[in-house]
C-alpha cells in the first residue's frame, strides 16, 4: 500500500505530463533561421543548422594507423566513424624535451598538400623534415617577430585555407611587451602576457580553422613547478588556461625507452603517445611507435630486421636468426630468439613521470 508521500509524488508526475509544453510555430522558426543566418552567416559553413543536417567530421590520417584508431568514436547503433584526425580544430602536442614531438608532427607533414610551419623556436631542421616523409616544396617556414605575429599570421592563413598549421613551440613566443623597459609597477601589470593574447585571439582563430577545415598544432613542453624544485604535473603546459581550453584534443608524448644494440648503443627509442583530452574520440587511449634515428618511425616489425641492416653496415655480423611465419611482431621489450649475442632493448625512463 503506498504511503501518502508517494500518493503525492506520483500526483505531481501525472500533472507534468498532464501539462502541455510550450511550442514554437515553424513559421516563427524559419524566419529566426533566416534571420540569424543573414546577421551572423557569410561563412563557408552554415553558422546555424538543425543538428540532424551537420555533416560528419571529415577526418584525415595523422600516419600513424594505431593513432588513427584511436580517434574513432562509436554511435549510439554501435558503428564507428572514420578514423583519423578531425578536420577544423585545434590540438596540443606536448610532454617533456626530446621525446618525439617535433618528428612526431614532421611525420603527419608529409601527409598535407601544404603546411604553414611557425618556427617560434629556431630549430625547424629540413633535413629531419624529410627523413620523416614531408615535401619540402609544399612545406613554408615562417619565422615570426613576436607572439602577436605568430597569431595574426595563423589567423590570416587558416581564413586562406591552408591544410595544416604548426605552431613550435609555445614556450619560444614571446609577446611584443615582453621586451619593453618597464619599472617595477608596471611589470606585475604585465605577468602572463601570453596566456591573456592566448585569451583574446585563439577565439579568432578557432573560428578561422572551423570554416575554413584548417587543422593547427601547437608543440609544447611541460611546465616546471619552481615551488616544489624540478617536480612538474605531466599535464600542466605553458600557455594559460585558455590554450587547454580551445584544444580539441591534447596529446601526451613520451618516451618509453631506448632501443638499444651492445655494440651500436642507442639508436632509436619507443615513443609513445597518449590521449590527454579529446573532443573527437574517447578521451583516454594510448600507442606506442618505433622510432630509429637514422630513419624515423617505423613498425615493430620492421626494428629486428633494421638492427640486422645497421650491424651490417657497421661491419659486424647480424646474428638474429631470421623471423618464421609463426612468430609475433616485435613489441616493447621484447625481440625474436637470438643467437649468443642478443639484441636488448633498455628502457630507462628519465623524462616521462
Amino acid at each position: 500500500m503506498p504511503n501518502s508521500l508517494e500518493l503525492e509524488m506520483a500526483s505531481v508526475l501525472q500533472k507534468e505530463k498532464e501539462r502541455k509544453v510550450k511550442q514554437i510555430s515553424e513559421n516563427t522558426l524559419a524566419k529566426l533561421i533566416m534571420q540569424t543566418e543573414k546577421e551572423f552567416g557569410g561563412g563557408k559553413k552554415p553558422v546555424i543548422q538543425r543538428a540532424d543536417q551537420i555533416e560528419e567530421m571529415w577526418r584525415v590520417s595523422t600516419g600513424f594507423p594505431e593513432f588513427d584508431n584511436m580517434l574513432r568514436m562509436k554511435d549510439k547503433d554501435g558503428n564507428w566513424s572514420e578514423s583519423g584526425i578531425a578536420t577544423g580544430r585545434m590540438y596540443e602536442f606536448f610532454g617533456p624535451y626530446s621525446v618525439g614531438k617535433s618528428s612526431f608532427v614532421y611525420k603527419m607533414m608529409s601527409l598535407f598538400s601544404h603546411t604553414l610551419f611557425i618556427d617560434a623556436e629556431l630549430t625547424f631542421d629540413p633535413m629531419l623534415a624529410e627523413l620523416h616523409g614531408a615535401n619540402l616544396e609544399t612545406v613554408y617556414k615562417l619565422t615570426p617577430k613576436s607572439a602577436e605575429h605568430a597569431l595574426q599570421l595563423t589567423y590570416k592563413w587558416a581564413n586562406a585555407g591552408i591544410p595544416l598549421i604548426v605552431i613550435d613551440s609555445v614556450p619560444a613566443m614571446a609577446t611584443v611587451d615582453a621586451w619593453d623597459k618597464i619599472d617595477e609597477f608596471e611589470k606585475e601589470a604585465r605577468i602572463a602576457g601570453l596566456p591573456r593574447l592566448f585569451s583574446q585571439k585563439l577565439p579568432l582563430i578557432a573560428q578561422a580553422c572551423y570554416h575554413n577545415d584548417t587543422i593547427l598544432i601547437f608543440i609544447n613542453q611541460i611546465r616546471a613547478n619552481m615551488v616544489n624544485g624540478s617536480k612538474y604535473n605531466p599535464h600542466d603546459t605553458p600557455g594559460g588556461h585558455a590554450l587547454r581550453h580551445w584544444m580539441s584534443g591534447r596529446f601526451q608524448v613520451a618516451r618509453k625507452g631506448f632501443i638499444n644494440d651492445t655494440n651500436l648503443g642507442d639508436i632509436g627509442q619507443i615513443s609513445k603517445i597518449r590521449i590527454v583530452k579529446s573532443k573527437i574520440s574517447p578521451p583516454r587511449g594510448e600507442a606506442e611507435f618505433p622510432l630509429m634515428f637514422d630513419r624515423g618511425f617505423v613498425t615493430h616489425e620492421e626494428v629486428p630486421d633494421i638492427i640486422d641492416e645497421l650491424r651490417v653496415a657497421a661491419g659486424g655480423r647480424a646474428k638474429r636468426k631470421k623471423k618464421s611465419e609463426e612468430e609475433g611482431p616485435f613489441t616493447g621489450g621484447q625481440l625474436q630468439e637470438v643467437d649468443d649475442d642478443p639484441i636488448p632493448l633498455r628502457y630507462a625512463n628519465p623524462d616521462e613521470e
